[in-house]
């Protein structure tokens, strides 16, 4: 490990033993925060991909598991096979037929990873591939998120998705119009519904992102589809303001105050002139990595992982 890197991440695994937690809404379970490291020299470049490929969210497929997953639509029947009628089930598997069709037929280095996380949603599927052109396109669909994390426990500002001024060729703007067709076609299904005192409401459709790199077109999908948001940390707990938290334990709720975290606050303030916030969202759980990018290239900050809890 690089010098300069050990003695920040030395730095950083003291101050989270005294914070070790927080609690977010309707999460009873986990919350830890960890300290985290990624060596470049050892893990290759830092990047959305990378980092999903590294803790087993991502996990390459053939084409006929993920052709059976589109066709089937099992993600989206957890939220109630009467959404549809039977007809419009039998019209958008041939929808999704066609689309896959589409990209399999105009997309080089076609390649599918499914979504593995700890609720078992093999059903997830993200396609990337490239053109002639040499520009990559990437595919899934929205993904529900049950948990809202407030600017007061975390203050940042959502960073949009990349859209950089891509040059697109001929062969990209033809198979970027038929996809665009063909998801149009399968439109928004709007979902609401109500149990247990849980309020929810999705909205599902098919997404698509393109990029210049394989990489960048994962990380662009990913924020289409929901499960991921990139944001610049500021702070916890804005100053002056107090959120009350959960305690888990108790029948009520405690108020906390922003002092618990102000070393925290003032090491990524010192150590790093931009501080990324990188929160992936699988259904109940929160995966948030809170990061700066070292001398060497390195990343290093605190890693939360935290699980909401259905507790009607």
């Amino acid at each position: 490990m690089d010098t300069h890197t050990e003695q920040i991440f030395g730095t950083l695994e003291l101050l989270v033993e005294s914070v070790k937690s927080i609690r977010f809404p309707g999460h009873e379970d986990g919350g830890r925060i960890y300290p985290f490291i990624w060596e470049t020299s050892q893990e290759g470049e830092f990047n959305a991909l990378n980092l999903s490929l590294s803790k087993g969210w991502l996990k390459l497929t053939d084409k006929d598991v993920a052709l059976k997953s589109w066709q089937d639509m099992k993600y989206l029947k957890e939220f109630g096979e009467n959404c549809l009628s039977q007809d419009e089930w039998n019209k958008r598997f041939n929808q999704v037929t066609t689309l896959f069709e589409i990209i399999n037929q105009n997309l080089q280095d076609l390649v599918f990873f499914k979504l593995k996380t700890y609720y078992d949603a093999d059903d997830i599927i993200v396609a990337v591939g490239k053109t002639i052109d040499e520009k990559w396109i990437a595919l899934s669909h929205t993904v529900y998120v049950e948990s809202s994390i407030p600017k007061e426990q975390i203050n940042r500002t959502k960073i949009n998705i990349s859209s950089s001024n891509l040059s697109l060729g001929n062969n990209t703007f033809i198979s970027l119009s038929q996809i665009d067709e063909m998801i149009s076609e399968l439109g928004t299904i709007t979902l609401a519904n109500e149990g247990g005192g849980y309020y929810y409401n999705y909205y599902h459709s098919m997404v698509y992102s393109i990029a210049q790199t394989k990489e960048q077109a994962i990380e662009n999908i990913l924020q289409e589809s929901g499960m991921l948001e990139i944001s610049n940390f500021h702070a916890f707990y804005p100053e002056s303001q107090d959120f009350f938290e959960y305690e888990g334990y108790e029948d009520d709720y405690r108020c906390s105050t922003p002092e618990r975290f102000h070393k925290i606050n003032q090491f990524f303030a010192n150590n790093f002139p931009n501080t990324m916030m990188y929160r992936f969202s699988f259904w109940t759980t929160e995966n948030i990595y809170i990061i700066g990018e070292t001398q060497s290239d390195d990343r290093t900050g605190i890693y939360i992982k935290s699980n909401f809890v259905y507790n009607p």
